[in-house]
């Protein structure tokens, strides 16, 4: 009998999702894949479909977000003035 392994899907999300997930608009989350300072989206063969990684949405995530009041959060907000 062949020992068969399954692998799990990885959980995927559209652009709304993404959207909902990060807050971001549709431009900015282009803009930063395009500069490689988001996740790049994948196709589903065989479909229009683009979708994302969510863990990979949620790693992003989690490595940008700064509590409000800390220091980096004071150090951003010069930066974008």
């Amino acid at each position: 009998m062949a020992n068969t392994v399954t692998e799990k899907a990885p959980e995927v999300t559209d652009l709304a999702g993404v959207k909902k997930l990060t807050t971001l608009s549709r431009s900015s989350i282009y803009n930063l894949a395009s500069a490689r300072k988001f996740p790049k989206p994948f196709k589903i063969i065989g479909t229009s479909r683009t979708v994302w990684k969510v863990s990979e949405v949620q790693a992003w995530l989690e490595a940008h977000l700064v509590r409000v009041g800390s220091p980096q959060a004071a150090d951003n907000s010069k930066a974008g003035a």
